[in-house]
């Protein structure tokens, strides 16, 4: 990590940059697409929409996954409201507050 955080600092010497590059692979390979990408800008420009694509891509995953979860626990409530079980202890398991369960 610490050689990461190194070789994206502006100010590390490129003596020390070039160093972090021969000592690390992932490094090194990272170094020659970052020279590939800024030789051309039809290729920077690519690879922009390409990192805002997947950059959309997982916001959108990540907000099906909160949805889902959010779903899951209103028909594990529902279940446990019908089964008789006090609102108070629903909202202890699921993490719904009182007024959310009340509406189900």
């Amino acid at each position: 990590m610490q050689r990461w955080l190194a070789f994206f600092d502006k100010t590390t010497p490129e003596k020390t940059i070039k160093e972090i590059i021969n000592m690390d692979k992932a490094i090194q390979e990272a170094q020659k697409r970052i020279t590939y990408v800024s030789a051309d800008d039809e290729a920077l420009r690519a690879y922009q929409m390409r990192e805002m694509g997947l950059s959309d891509w997982n916001s959108r995953l990540f907000d099906a996954r909160h949805e889902g979860r959010h779903e899951g626990k209103l028909d594990a409530a529902r279940k446990m409201k019908k089964a008789g079980m006090p609102v108070t202890q629903i909202s202890e398991y699921t993490g719904l507050s009182a007024v959310e369960i009340e509406k189900l």
